[in-house]
């Protein structure tokens, strides 16, 4: 496995434990949250195929690029499972394991929404 991935998901593993354990309130909760991240990071590492969402089908240099990207978050190839859906107005959404990926419109949308609440 290239290591540069395993350093990048300890770091992203890292820094969010980091960043739950300057509030006292979470503190106690830090280790099982970078439990469950390791095991989240190692899953996906695993993991031989990616579903990715989007409104449109997609081109074929698209999906290189998605696989590219994927390459590089995961040390190793994947086959894509792509699939088209109506109801994806906008963005993609891409699942390896308990990996989301997700820029669909909608998505966006309801965060928006969560922040002017």
């Amino acid at each position: 496995m290239d290591e540069r991935v395993t350093n990048n998901a300890r770091g992203f593993v890292n820094g969010v434990v980091a960043y739950l354990a300057k509030d006292k309130k979470t503190k106690r909760i830090s280790s099982k949250v970078q439990t469950l991240l390791g095991k989240v990071t190692a899953t996906a590492q695993k993991e031989k195929t990616a579903y990715v969402e989007s409104a449109v089908t997609l081109t074929e240099i698209e999906k290189q690029l998605i696989s590219q990207m994927l390459f590089k978050l995961i040390g190793h190839t994947v086959d894509l499972e792509c699939l088209t859906t109506p109801t994806v107005l906008g963005g993609i959404r891409i699942k390896v394991a308990d990996w989301i990926v997700d820029t669909t419109l909608e998505t966006q949308i309801d965060r928006l929404a969560e922040i002017l609440e």
